[in-house]
């Protein structure tokens, strides 16, 4: 058949473009525009594709399988005219014509401020969201910016500017099927310079695909600390066990502990000691557990040990630290980068195949360009130790993990000052995504996010278990001297075990 033949067509291991054009003369024939005007204009005084508005222009006969591909890439450069607006390629789309009403996926490059850019990938219909990644790079309104994906059975790879690692990495298996390549404009003037397609023959690497549906979980600090660095170096095995039994009682499973390159740095064996005492109650308490080596947030910095200041009444995780800190990773990185990838591979080795252990997190929230080193070097030195447990790093809009991730994980805040209504997102991934923070009362109350995730299969990890003396019980933004709040932003459980609310214990532990 006709279709058949078509796929055969893309999955041949050849790079012949199946499609090539720098639209210098016309646009090419064989395009069929929907919604506002396709025409050429031109970009910097050179010849492009343009399109104004809402448009989707297919490339093909609405009625021609032959030009219906499943294992496809398509790229060009393309821009963005102005913020909050979007631009790109659609790939296995089912149908042509006005609207959304298709199946399909769109890779799309999204300006949402000036010199800072998205790219995301949407499966159609529904319009819904399944990753995004913060651009490497500045990106100006007009500039133009390479732009490319690959779809190959189940797997979607997204690249923008930097075509050595992909941005985003997909698993997805709800439209494996032969569909239509093409452009799509939202809110925006578009212009592109060049369009290839080609067979999708060689692509990366292929991401772990696990099932995180079953975790509830949440950060872990004990009470007492103020931030996670004392709770190490000051590590009391009693407060931990109690505060460990109070979460496996709430209905948790899992928690979530940064750990830090100074208390390696200073006690070696012992903090490994430490570690491995963690693990061991956790376990007693039927919690497992995911481990954070680097962190890109921080009141106070550069970070230090003991001796530890106060919280700062009113003010919200007044003493948290980032690791290791933004003068190492600003301006003397590669002096310390021998001695980062000790303490990295101190702890994996230790614990290279650990039950105990459901996934290693190499960096918190990486959100600045010179996180982007040590964001990749830590990936590579779990990796080189033969650890089988999977990697992630905090992807979406804001940061860089999903660069260096074996599967996709995101955080899910929204706007307490907002004065609209909000939706939840990036939720929609599926399983083998998972969201590793989220709550933020009243805007994303415990109700709110279990209904939300657990209708979409997905698993969640909270900020965090104990109200105490990290004060994130404060909101964002608390002037210093704020009144106690009658909401605790973040946590669950106060310093004697009992509940903010017993509603949010009925709801973690599936009651009503």
């Amino acid at each position: 058949s006709p279709a058949a033949k078509a796929q055969n067509v893309s999955s041949k291991p050849t790079e012949t473009p199946l499609l090539s054009d720098d639209f210098h003369a016309n646009v090419p024939p064989g395009w069929n525009a929907y919604g506002d005007g396709v025409v050429i204009g031109t970009l910097d005084g050179k010849a492009a594709l343009q399109t104004q508005g809402n448009s989707q222009i297919f490339w093909g006969s609405s009625s021609d399988p032959r030009k219906m591909y499943q294992d496809v890439t398509v790229e060009g450069d393309l821009s963005v005219a102005r913020s909050n607006a979007s631009s790109g390629f659609i790939v296995r789309a089912s149908k042509q014509g006005d609207g959304n009403n298709w199946q399909g996926y769109w890779a799309s490059l999204r300006l949402l401020d000036v010199g800072y850019a998205v790219v995301q990938l949407y499966r159609f219909p529904g319009f819904v969201l399944l990753q995004e990644a913060r651009v490497r790079g500045l990106v100006l309104p007009g500039q133009l910016v390479h732009l490319k994906i690959t779809c190959k059975g189940p797997h979607l790879w997204v690249w923008a500017n930097d075509m050595s690692t992909p941005a985003i990495t997909e698993f997805d298996d709800l439209h494996v099927a032969d569909g239509f390549v093409g452009l799509k404009s939202e809110n925006n003037k578009t212009y592109l310079r060049s369009l290839m397609v080609t067979p999708a023959t060689k692509t990366p690497r292929t991401p772990y695909v696990g099932n995180w549906s079953w975790v509830k979980g949440a950060v872990f600090i004990t009470s007492e600390s103020v931030n996670s660095y004392q709770m190490w170096e000051q590590y009391h095995p009693d407060v931990i066990d109690r505060e460990l039994s109070f979460a496996h009682a709430s209905g948790l499973n899992t928690v979530q502990v940064y750990l830090d390159f100074l208390n390696w740095q200073k006690y070696k064996q012992v903090y490994l000691n430490h570690i491995e005492n963690f693990l061991r109650r956790a376990q007693k308490h039927d919690l497992k557990v995911t481990f954070i080596f680097f962190d890109d947030v921080g009141n106070i910095d550069p970070p230090h040990l003991a001796p530890y200041h106060d919280p700062v009444p009113g003010i919200h995780n007044s003493q948290m630290q980032g690791c290791p800190g933004r003068e190492i990773i600003d301006n003397h990185y590669e002096e310390y980068r021998d001695q980062l990838k000790e303490y990295v591979q101190a702890i994996v080795k230790a614990h290279k195949n650990d039950p105990r252990i459901i996934f290693w997190q190499t960096y918190n929230e990486p959100s600045h360009v010179t996180n982007l080193p040590l964001l990749a070097d830590s990936y590579g030195w779990i990796k080189e130790t033969g650890s089988t447990i999977p990697i992630t790093a905090t992807g979406g809009g804001a940061f860089y993990g999903s660069y260096y991730s074996d599967f996709p994980s995101f955080h899910s805040y929204l706007d307490p000052k907002a004065p609209y209504s909000q939706s939840m997102v990036l939720g929609d991934g599926g399983s083998e995504h998972i969201c590793t923070e989220t709550l933020d009362r009243p805007s994303v109350d415990m109700p709110k996010l279990v209904d939300y995730f657990s209708a979409r299969k997905t698993g969640w990890v909270i900020w965090e278990l104990m109200i105490g003396r990290d004060n994130c019980r404060f909101p964002w933004g608390s002037p210093p001297g704020a009144e106690e709040p009658k909401i605790p932003f973040h946590g669950l459980l106060y310093p004697d075990g009992h509940s903010w609310s017993r509603e949010d214990m009925r709801k973690i532990r599936g009651k009503t």
